[in-house]
């Protein structure tokens, strides 16, 4: 074999790992992803304990044990309809705004923004909230876990 052969039998097998590692650490980080995220993590704790009406460290040791939502609110005395009316008004709030600002920007009109309103309230009050729109967002509902 010859001595170019050779060199390219060892260089482009560890050309090709050092270039799919780049590509890996680039699309989720040096740590994976997990460590670029905790921000996040620790304002989800945080908008937790505030619609809980509990303190962050409550939740993050509920979470740590793997309670659920329900779980606090049953330990705590927590109504789970005033709970639910809490986080109706919440989702109703960040909806209006989304749309003001899609009414801002020409995407849609104020008469689409005031029909959507209406249709999410209609579904609402009939205890349809559709997917993701459970407690924790996109994964969110009954037997939510605390953090999650």
């Amino acid at each position: 074999m010859s001595k170019i052969k050779k060199i390219l039998l060892v260089t482009v097998p560890a050309l090709a790992l050092v270039l799919a590692s780049a590509s890996l650490a680039s699309a989720h980080g040096p740590f994976g992803g997990w460590m670029e995220k905790s921000g996040d993590i620790a304002d989800h704790f945080a908008h937790q304990a505030e619609m809980l009406g509990l303190s962050v460290d409550q939740v993050k040791n509920a979470w740590a044990e793997g309670q659920t939502i329900q779980d606090l609110m049953a330990e705590y005395g927590i109504d789970e309809d005033a709970f639910r009316a809490k986080m109706q008004a919440e989702r109703h709030a960040q909806m209006e705004a989304r749309l003001a600002e899609m009414v801002s920007a020409g995407v849609i009109t104020q008469a689409q923004a005031d029909t959507r309103l209406a249709w999410m309230a209609e579904r609402a009050a009939g205890g349809d909230f559709g997917p993701g729109q459970g407690f924790g967002g996109p994964h969110g509902g009954r037997g939510q876990q605390v953090g999650d």
